[in-house]
């Protein structure tokens, strides 16, 4: 059998298995976990950015938020699903969270290890990252680079170490596995 995911989803999910007796439960209680988690999170940014409004507008809008998002049918199905799409949503949601509130490199550095351990869970988490580098580079062209490299290499050291985990099996899984041909053409017919 082979996984197209990196391991952190299946890591986490194990060790939480270990505890309860049952992977099914433990992975499905991560994810739902994790949603809740991203719901909190967001209600959190929305009752931050309400502070002037009125306290009973402000109340709704925030619940509003963190419920909305768990109503989205996909969100609520991959919630009750064992899959590793919540972890690292979640991961990528407290990255930009601590992104956002952070001024400093320690803050930063803290949401690029969020960021890296997204990419960890799920490989195609990258819109976040890729957020916040291209908002820091539009700020100060120097500064975006630096936390642009400084990215790279948090992936590239967690890749390597992984690598030097699992052997060849990390790039088979996470590239070649992932290497599906697409046809133009023949997806317009289809």
């Amino acid at each position: 059998t082979f996984t197209i995911y990196p391991p952190l989803y299946h890591v986490v999910t194990a060790a939480l298995a270990s505890q309860v007796g049952d992977a099914v439960m433990a992975g499905r209680s991560l994810s739902f976990a994790c949603a809740i988690l991203i719901a909190l999170v967001i209600a959190g940014i929305v009752h931050r950015l309400g502070a002037e409004a009125p306290a009973l507008i402000r109340w709704a809008a925030t619940a509003i938020a963190g419920l909305s998002f768990l109503a989205v049918e996909h969100v609520f199905a991959a919630a009750i699903m064992m899959r590793v799409d919540m972890l690292a949503l979640s991961l990528a949601t407290c990255g930009l969270y601590v992104f956002l509130h952070s001024s400093g490199a320690r803050g930063r550095t803290a949401a690029l290890v969020l960021f890296t351990l997204a990419l960890m869970t799920k490989h195609s988490a990258m819109a976040a990252p890729a957020a916040c580098i291209l908002g820091t580079t539009m700020a100060g062209p120097r500064a975006g680079l630096k936390l642009g490299l400084t990215f790279v290499m948090l992936a590239g050291l967690a890749v390597g170490v992984l690598g030097l985990i699992f052997g060849d099996a990390v790039y088979f899984h996470l590239f070649a596995a992932n290497a599906l041909s697409y046809d133009p053409v023949r997806a317009a017919r289809t």
